[in-house]
């Protein structure tokens, strides 16, 4: 016989599963600070190229502005200047992801909660019809004869 407390577990642990399970539970796995600092890390990798293809993408569209003053530039401001837009630019990123991630980790965590009080629940109706297998095996169904 099919318990229906059973089959509705096993629905909601299969729907959560497949939505937003993955994610949640690839979240879950690290520890919140660990998790926050490796979006932040892949945020910095991916801000970096994009500041360099963006720098380079307006040096390269300028270019015949950049050959004709080649010499009358003053480098050390230029450089200056590029590396405090790059930290600007750096913090702005990392600030916004560092808090996207904290928030997504923090919604996941409730959800991944929920999740495993379900498997535990889902594992108590294993081990009840376990054991009511093997007492029926071993004969204990026929009022202990």
């Amino acid at each position: 016989m099919i318990d229906q407390e059973k089959l509705v577990t096993m629905t909601q642990l299969a729907l959560y599963e497949k939505k937003k399970g993955q994610v949640d539970l690839l979240v879950y796995s690290y520890r919140r600070e660990d998790f926050v600092r490796f979006q932040g890390l892949k945020t910095m990798i991916a801000a970096t190229v994009a500041f360099i293809l963006i720098v380079g993408f307006i040096a390269a569209w300028n270019i015949d502005v950049v050959i004709a003053n080649f010499d009358t530039y003053n480098y050390t401001k230029i450089g200056a200047a590029l590396l405090a837009a790059y930290i600007v630019f750096l913090v702005f990123f990392t600030r916004i992801t560092s808090s996207q991630s904290k928030e997504l980790y923090n919604q996941a965590r409730p959800r991944v909660r929920r999740y495993y009080r379900s498997l535990n629940r889902l594992e108590k109706f294993y081990d009840k019809e376990e054991k009511m297998q093997k007492e029926f095996e071993k004969g204990e169904w026929r009022d202990g004869k």
